[in-house]
């Protein structure tokens, strides 16, 4: 047992690093600050008091012990949790930071068995993986002093909920901040993040999503609330200060009403697969967008559950990527005038009944397969713009109501002669050019 003489206001760093000692450890009232690694790689057990007169405990000085229980009261002086103060060690009983500390350090309480957790008012900084692989369960109240919580902060607990509150100070959440854990709550992201982080709240149940009012974030990052078995419900609005979000961001999340974006929206790209295996009946492209995105794992909206898709009027946009709405249950499209290239399979496996082109229509490429597997016939499908230069010879294949196929570009499309015929499985659709 190390028991300190009550005069101790000060234990220097590395003081009592690479002995063997393996008892309890009892701390003066006297003691102010304890130095970097002071107690670092022990074996000291049982319970850990912080005496209320301490207002610094520095990096690694307690890391890697055997301690099962810590106690830091409420009338405590400590400001500053260095990095890896209390990391590796065995504390599972629920801790309550006091009002004083404002810094909590990287991998402070990381590897433990903690069981609850709350944060206090004044509180502004958490570092990466401060609480990380704990067994934290119930609520994490974020105070609205805490300003950074760096990444993988809280990640794979056992947290049921998280709360952000209105006009929070927070503008940076770091990357997987609070991935694997069972958070089912409502989540309101803070007007001040400037990004959502990548991986930040993936693989849990969020019930629902929504942005604080006069959010400013910019991007939505890669996987940001991917994996939630398609929890969130109701309805979903992307701020109109988002300019571009990234793939997987929202795979397998959603199972909303309607996905809109914020009035006036600035976006411009939607990456590969963000919007893939969800379930999402309405969908609104603001007239920003210029790519709906596609790639190895899919398109932006391959197998999304839409049923009902609208291009906002003015449309900028200009290329429909490969799979872009692949695998949904959309009946009815009109393709934007902007849109020049519609790619690979875009809208197969639909069941699109009418299809039509803004006047004015710039288009000049339509894929193979990109309106394949759909229920056009030829009332349904509208004539094809003038400017189109190239056309895939299995476009249009197996819609087995669609007998003609009328073109008017002003000379004959390769693969597409005028009078001619295409050979979809079986059934023939006349070629016409109407000019």
């Amino acid at each position: 047992t190390i028991n300190l003489p009550g005069t101790v206001e000060k234990i220097g760093n590395y003081a009592f690093k690479g002995t063997s000692l393996s008892g309890s450890l009892y701390l003066p009232n006297s003691l102010k600050s304890i130095g970097v690694g002071a107690f670092d790689s022990l074996k000291l057990t049982g319970t850990l008091t912080i005496p209320d007169s301490v207002t610094t405990i520095s990096s690694e000085a307690f890391y890697n012990n055997k301690f099962t229980k810590l106690v830091i009261s409420q009338n405590s002086s400590l400001t500053t949790i260095g990095n890896n103060v209390f990391r590796n060690n065995q504390i599972s009983n629920a801790i309550a930071l006091p009002k004083s500390v404002t810094t909590v350090g990287n991998n402070a309480f990381r590897d433990n068995s903690i069981s609850k957790l709350a944060l206090n008012y004044g509180l502004k900084s958490i570092g990466s993986e401060a609480f990380e692989s704990n067994k934290i369960t119930g609520t994490i109240n974020i105070p609205v002093t805490v300003e950074k919580i760096d990444a993988q902060a809280f990640r794979s607990n056992q947290i049921e909920a998280v709360i952000f509150n209105k006009n929070s100070a927070l503008t940076t959440l770091g990357s997987y901040a609070f991935a694997n854990n069972k958070i089912s709550n409502a989540i309101m992201m803070p007007k001040g993040l400037t990004k959502i982080s990548s991986y930040v709240f993936s693989n849990n149940t969020i019930s629902s999503l929504s942005f604080e009012e006069g959010s400013v974030a910019t991007v939505i990052e890669r996987n940001a609330f991917s994996d939630q078995a398609k929890s969130i419900k109701g309805t979903l609005e992307i701020p109109a200060s988002v300019t571009s979000i990234n793939f997987w961001a929202f795979t397998g999340a959603l199972n909303v009403e309607s996905l809109t974006f914020g009035k006036n929206s600035k976006l411009i790209t939607l990456g590969e697969a963000v919007f893939t295996n969800n379930i999402i009946k309405k969908v609104v492209i603001p007239s920003s967008l210029v790519t709906v995105g596609s790639g190895g794992q899919g398109g932006a909206f391959t197998n999304a559950g839409i049923e009902e898709l609208i291009f906002e009027e003015n449309s900028h946009l200009e290329t429909i990527a490969t799979r872009a709405f692949q695998i949904n249950k959309i009946s009815s499209v009109v393709i934007p005038k902007s849109v020049k290239t519609i790619s690979f399979n875009a809208f197969g496996n639909n069941t699109i009944k009418n299809l039509s082109f803004e006047a004015g229509s710039v288009l000049t490429t339509i894929g193979e397969q990109a309106f394949s597997l759909n229920e056009l016939t030829t009332e349904g499908l509208g004539k094809l713009p003038s400017t189109l230069t190239s056309l895939g010879t299995n476009a249009f294949s197996v819609n087995v109501g669609l007998t003609q196929i009328t073109l008017t570009s002003p000379t004959d499309i390769e693969g597409w002669p005028d009078g001619g015929t295409v050979v979809y499985y079986g059934k023939l659709a006349k070629i016409v050019y109407e000019r």
